[in-house]
């Protein structure tokens, strides 16, 4: 998960168990921007670069890694996204649908505030480093 989790390894497992693993080729486009979403991505190797308007210039808002996600904010929002995804490298992840995602933090109240307090950290993380740019 992202470089701050509070998931335990079992939650880890119970999370990529909901999902299908998926590989896309450097240079995919995993997501467009303004684009219907409805699953969390959870990066296991590569990179994508997450970038606003247009998908190749130089205005990149952030590069993702193993233990990151993707698509957070279509799931606690709903809505579209708000970003491009582009693989910059070969990437492997897991795609959760939001459905299933929400089933187990309904069920498993414990794993649900462990995964709430992580996309609180992951998230302020990324605006921090927004302001700072």
């Amino acid at each position: 998960m992202p470089t701050t989790s509070f998931l335990t390894d079992q939650d880890l497992k119970d999370l990529e168990t909901l999902g299908s693993v998926e590989e896309y080729a450097a240079k995919a486009v995993i997501l467009e921007q303004s684009m219907d979403c409805d699953a969390v991505y959870w990066m296991l190797e590569g990179v994508v670069q997450v970038d606003f308007h247009q998908l190749y210039n130089n205005d990149v808002l952030a590069y993702l890694g193993p233990g990151d996600l993707f698509g957070e904010m279509s799931y606690l929002l709903g809505g579209n996204t708000s970003a491009a995804v582009v693989a910059t490298q070969p990437v492997k992840l897991v795609r959760i649908p939001f459905s299933e995602l929400a089933k187990l933090v309904d069920t498993r109240p414990e794993l649900a505030a462990r995964f709430y307090k992580t996309l609180a950290h992951t998230l302020a993380g990324r605006l921090r480093a927004q302001i700072a740019r």
